[in-house]
């Protein structure tokens, strides 16, 4: 109770004294970053296959522009769209930069989670725990998805029970774009 309290309560402050565009900037950046720092053994293990470095310095820069560049520049459009669903679904009084602030802090906090996650994938394989990664994966991306979701009822000004409904909601959603995405490979 005491964590998600404090969850709620830094939040709600963020909220009451405002953030400025430079700092959700940071926080996305920061997350892409980490992001990309975590994936960085799992791109070196791909690297090794390949015959010539050059390649495998090309596949670290590649996965560097799409994770940071690209990856800022899709958040921001999942806060846009997560503000717009919550707006027009379930009547949202916030605006779209209190969305990006909900996101972005969700995944500024997400960071420990994102590189155990990272950890537990090079780490598991190891010690023939293969079959606790998607499990882990799994309970870790909810923990995430729980901690935004709460952060975008605030925003919105939702009620407790608001949190759920939208959680179900975006999960839905995510969970049939991945369906989707799936069948057409």
């Amino acid at each position: 109770m005491g964590m998600r309290a404090g969850l709620r309560t830094s939040f709600e402050a963020m909220l009451a004294r405002g953030v400025g565009e430079e700092r959700l900037l940071a926080y996305v950046a920061i997350a892409c970053i980490a992001a990309f720092v975590g994936g960085i053994p799992a791109a070196l293990d791909i690297a090794a296959t390949m015959p010539d470095q050059n390649a495998a310095l090309g596949l670290i820069s590649g996965r560097f522009v799409a994770v940071v560049i690209f990856g800022s520049l899709f958040w921001y459009g999942v806060a846009a769209l997560s503000h717009w669903f919550a707006y027009w679904g379930f009547n949202g009084q916030g605006t779209y930069q209190t969305a990006r602030l909900a996101l972005f802090w969700a995944l500024f906090l997400g960071i420990p989670l994102s590189l155990l996650s990272a950890a537990s994938g090079q780490l598991l394989p190891l010690i023939g725990a293969d079959a606790l990664l998607r499990p882990l994966g799994i309970a870790l991306f909810l923990i995430w998805l729980w901690i935004w979701t709460s952060f975008l009822a605030i925003a919105e000004g939702f009620s407790r029970g608001g949190v759920f409904l939208l959680a179900l909601a975006i999960s839905a959603c995510i969970t049939g774009i991945i369906w989707l995405l799936n069948a057409s490979v």
